[in-house]
């Protein structure tokens, strides 16, 4: 992250609240396109159903390596593995 893009000063709270804004109505718009989403395969037929599901089957192979990385960072023994202090 850069710390600060244009040089001007401005109060670490001014940069908080700019995050957790940011973060909040991108939250809220994903949502509402993920349920937007629902409402209208619910409501059409054959094709556009189809059509739907190309689109999820898309989303969701974007959203898949990033969900992979983070899980990579969490430690996991493997089986057979020695716990610690045990020979």
């Amino acid at each position: 992250m850069v710390p600060n893009p244009l040089g001007l000063p401005a109060p670490d709270v001014v940069w908080q609240v700019l995050r957790v804004t940011g973060f909040a109505l991108l939250f809220l718009t994903t949502l509402l396109g993920v349920l937007v989403l629902f409402e209208r395969f619910a409501r059409e037929r054959d094709q556009e159903r189809q059509q739907i599901k190309w689109v999820a089957v898309g989303a969701l192979q974007q959203i898949r390596p990033n969900v992979q990385v983070e899980t990579e960072k969490i430690p996991m023994p493997t089986i057979g593995q020695p716990t610690a202090g045990k020979k």
